[in-house]
């Protein structure tokens, strides 16, 4: 299933084009379906916007113009919340799954190390 991506302007400052892409399934016969979310954020506006992913705490600036991509992977049901505040967007993972950042093709963030799953109970 694909979602086309739409503008959406945070808080009347901060305009954005969020494109989610969904994806469904499991790799191989009797594992557990999972479940995988791609979500770009580009900064249209004239001002920096913080991206930060919970819940790591992990924070990330897109310059305006910039975009950011983020991709979410983990047990279904579960999907990302994305919470708009001024100056900021909170990504919200779900239990179980682990999100990864991007700009363009370089990885953000974690190094040579996968970032650990989101707690089941978050």
């Amino acid at each position: 299933m694909a979602i086309e991506g739409a503008l959406i302007a945070v808080n009347d400052v901060f305009p954005l084009f969020v494109s989610p892409r969904l994806y469904s399934g499991a790799s191989r016969m009797n594992e557990p379906t999972v479940k995988r979310t791609h979500i770009d954020f580009r900064n249209s506006s004239q001002l920096r916007v913080s991206l930060v992913l919970e819940p790591w705490a992990d924070e990330y600036v897109i310059e305006p113009r910039d975009r950011l991509s983020v991709l979410a992977e983990g047990p279904e049901p579960g999907c990302l919340e994305v919470e708009y505040l001024e100056g900021r967007i909170l990504v919200h993972a779900w239990g179980g799954a682990t999100i990864r950042i991007f700009r363009g093709t370089e990885e953000l963030g974690v190094g040579n190390f996968k970032r650990h799953a989101a707690p089941e109970d978050y």
